[in-house]
């Protein structure tokens, strides 16, 4: 009987509460166009020009081939008996007199201690009769040149 009673008692319990729902829209936002960037003061003269373009009528001359200008102990003590060998290619920087100021490698060996003295071999001794521009007169300038690196 007390089964029954507790069944009857579920029954007959209170339905639950209303749950009563609102739908509310957001607020609307205006959106506010950006600020228009401040005008130019018209007191105000730009100086600033591109540097004017020089054109290279005759390129720098190769006074000696790169390869002549390494020897066999050029080669580095570093990489001595480990077989490192490889073509590298670079760019060079050269001043109005021919000389070297910059080196860049442009195609790597694969060995970073040759690359590295392919560079300090060709700022240390390369030279170059220097560019010229269209007035005949020595300009900087760039040249390729390259290195071959055998296992000695």
């Amino acid at each position: 009987m007390s089964v029954l009673l507790l069944t009857l008692a579920a029954a007959t319990q209170a339905p639950p509460p209303r749950i009563q729902v609102v739908n509310t829209l957001p607020p609307t936002v205006t959106p506010v166009p950006p600020s228009p960037p401040p005008a130019a003061d018209p007191r105000v003269v730009s100086t600033a020009t591109a540097p004017p373009v020089v054109q290279v009528v005759h390129p720098p001359q190769v006074r000696l081939p790169a390869q002549s200008l390494f020897s066999p102990d050029d080669y580095p003590a570093a990489v001595a008996g480990s077989g490192a060998h490889g073509h590298v290619a670079v760019m060079l920087k050269l001043d109005a007199t021919g000389r070297v100021t910059g080196c860049t490698v442009t195609q790597s060996s694969g060995f970073p201690v040759l690359d590295a003295a392919t560079c300090r071999i060709m700022q240390r001794r390369a030279r170059f009769g220097p560019a010229t521009d269209q007035n005949g007169k020595p300009i900087e300038s760039f040249i390729a040149q390259s290195m071959e690196w055998k296992a000695g």
